[in-house]
C-alpha cells in the first residue's frame, strides 16, 4: 500500500495530525491551571491566563482545519494513483473467460475503494490524533499524581480484549456486504443496458422482483456489517464506562481520607476521562480498520503493470492494399 501514498503530502498529514492532538493535553493543563488560580486566589492572573488560553485554542481552531486540508489533498493524491492502478491492472489482466468482469470490478471501483478512503486511510490520521491525545493527557495526570494515575490505567486493560471477539464477525459481514453490491451492480448494469428493448416490449416490470431482490440484498448486508461495528463498539464503549467509574470511586475515598487533595483529584479524574476516551477511539479506529482487510489484500494482489502485461502494437510505417473495392 505504500506504493499509493506521495510522502510528502502524506508526511505532512501525519505531523498535523499529531499537533492537532496536543489540543486535549493544552486543554487539560489550562483546566488544572483554573483550580491553581482558585487555590492561590491570584485574582491578577485571572485576565492574563484567560487571554493566553483562548490565544491557544485560536491557534488550534487553524491548526484543524490546515489539517483536515492536507489530509484531504493526501487522500486525492492516494485515490488517484490507486484508483488508475487498479483499473488499468484490471483491464491489462482480463481474460475471455472472467465471469461479470465489468459489474464486479465497477462495484469494486465505486463502493470498496470509497469504503477503504473512510476506513482506513482516513481512519490513519484520526487514530494518530487520539494516540498523541492520550499520551499527552496521560503524561500530565502522571505529572500530577503517579499512583492514583497508575490505578486509573489498570482498569483500561479489559477493554482492550474486545477487538478479538469481534474482529472475524466483521469481516465475515463485510464479505457479505461486498458480494451483495456486486450483484446488485451487476443487475442494474443488465437491466440499464437493456432497458430501451425491455421498454419496447412492455416487459420493463418484468424484472421488478429480480430488481427488488438484490437491493434488499445489498441493504440488509450493509445494515448486518453496520450493526456488528456498531455491537462491537457498543460493548467496548460500556467496557470503558466500568472502567472509569470504578477508579473514580477509589480516588473519592482517597480524596476524602486525605490522602490527595481535591483539586489533584478533580485534575487527574478529568485527564483519565480523556486518556480512556483516548485509548477508547485507538480500539474502535482499529476495529474499524480491520473491515477492510480483505479490500487491502485485494489491492495488493494487483499484478504490477508492465510492458510483459500489455506488450504495445508493433509499429506500423507503411501499408499497401491491393484489389481492395467499396461498394
Amino acid at each position: 500500500m505504500k506504493k499509493y501514498i506521495d510522502r510528502r503530502n502524506f508526511g505532512f498529514a501525519v505531523l498535523f495530525s499529531i499537533i492537532v492532538g496536543l489540543e486535549m493535553p493544552f486543554n487539560t493543563i489550562t483546566y488544572s491551571y483554573i483550580f491553581y488560580l482558585i487555590s492561590q486566589k491570584s485574582i491578577k492572573l485571572i485576565v492574563p491566563a484567560i487571554s493566553l488560553i483562548l490565544l491557544g485554542y485560536l491557534v488550534f481552531s487553524v491548526l484543524k482545519y490546515v489539517k483536515n486540508v492536507v489530509v484531504n489533498r493526501s487522500v486525492y493524491e492516494i485515490n488517484s494513483k490507486l484508483k488508475q492502478t487498479f483499473l488499468l491492472s484490471k483491464m491489462m489482466t482480463v481474460t475471455a473467460d472472467e465471469n461479470d468482469f465489468e459489474s464486479k470490478n465497477l462495484s469494486f471501483f465505486l463502493n470498496d475503494l470509497k469504503l477503504l478512503e473512510n476506513n482506513y486511510w482516513r481512519q490513519i490520521f484520526t487514530m494518530l490524533d487520539s494516540a498523541v491525545m492520550a499520551l499527552g493527557t496521560l503524561t500530565y495526570a502522571l505529572y500530577s499524581n503517579v499512583y492514583i494515575t497508575l490505578i486509573f490505567l489498570a482498569f483500561m486493560i479489559i477493554p482492550t480484549m474486545a477487538p478479538r471477539f469481534f474482529s472475524k464477525s466483521i469481516q465475515t459481514r463485510t464479505q457479505t456486504w461486498s458480494k451483495t453490491n456486486k450483484t446488485l451492480s451487476g443487475t442494474v448494469k443488465n437491466l440499464l443496458h437493456g432497458s430501451l428493448l425491455l421498454r419496447r416490449y412492455h416487459a420493463s416490470l418484468g424484472f421488478k422482483k429480480q430488481l427488488q431482490v438484490s437491493i434488499n440484498g445489498m441493504e440488509d448486508a450493509n445494515a448486518k456489517m453496520n450493526n456488528q461495528i456498531s455491537l462491537s463498539n457498543s460493548v467496548i464503549s460500556f467496557l470503558f464506562d466500568i472502567c472509569s467509574y470504578l477508579p473514580i470511586g477509589i480516588g473519592i475515598y482517597f480524596t476524602i481520607s486525605g490522602t490527595i487533595s481535591l483539586a489533584q483529584f478533580v485534575a487527574i479524574q478529568y485527564s483519565s476521562a480523556w486518556i480512556l476516551n483516548g485509548f477508547n477511539s485507538l480500539i474502535t479506529g482499529w476495529n474499524t480498520l480491520g473491515s477492510t482487510k480483505e479490500i487491502r489484500q485485494k489491492i495488493i494482489d494487483l499484478p504490477a503493470i508492465s510492458e510483459k502485461t500489455n506488450p504495445q502494437a508493433e509499429k506500423v510505417n507503411s501499408l499497401v492494399a491491393q484489389d481492395v473495392s467499396f461498394s
